[in-house]
């Protein structure tokens, strides 16, 4: 009995150890500041572009990370009933990564997506390469749900009053993401 008791302490110890963080690990990223001045800087920003498509311009468009955590920031505190607090935007990579709080009843946990954005048939859009929450991969048919869900939206935000709009180059460096587009011809 002491030798199953002893084999079973050394499992649990060996276990235990092997899920203990490492020096290998990357580092947490710092926090990007929310500022009230750059979610209107992108505010700005996305008006004069609005206008200069619809005088017929091809428009190029440069965002930072800071913009988006920012806007993204606002918007949800517009609203009353969110369940998505704390967002973070990440242009790293390639890859667009989207964290913050989400809390469903009693319980908070980090919800990451990480997605990556092209140009397909002039429309901007995005799959899905990771989401986690916590440390929880999502099934794929919740990514699946969230891929879809995002194109759809993708298609009205291409959009202006109706007319679609057409995107040549979509470019997401490190901090920065560039779009260009002009409205499609009728």
């Amino acid at each position: 009995m002491k030798r199953i008791s002893f084999f079973l302490l050394v499992l649990v110890l060996t276990s235990v150890a092997c899920g203990l963080p490492t020096r290998d690990l990357p580092p947490t990223p710092t926090a990007i500041p929310v500022d009230p001045a750059q979610a209107q800087a992108l505010e700005d920003q996305l008006a004069t572009a609005a206008a200069d498509l619809e005088a017929g311009n091809l428009v190029t468009l440069t965002i930072t990370d800071t913009q988006l955590t920012s806007y993204f920031a606002r918007q949800l505190g517009q609203q009353s009933d969110v369940a998505f607090l704390n967002p973070q935007v990440r242009l790293t990579n390639g890859n667009i990564e989207m964290s913050g709080d989400i809390t469903i009843e009693k319980l908070t946990a980090q919800a990451t997506v990480v997605f990556s954005a092209y140009v397909a048939n002039g429309r901007l859009t995005v799959e899905v390469q990771d989401a986690k929450l916590g440390a929880l991969p999502l099934p794929d048919r919740v990514i699946t749900q969230i891929n879809d869900t995002m194109n759809t939206n993708m298609q009205d935000l291409t959009s202006v009053d109706g007319r679609r709009l057409d995107v040549q180059s979509v470019t997401i460096g490190e901090g920065v993401m560039t779009l260009t587009g002009q409205m499609a011809q009728p």
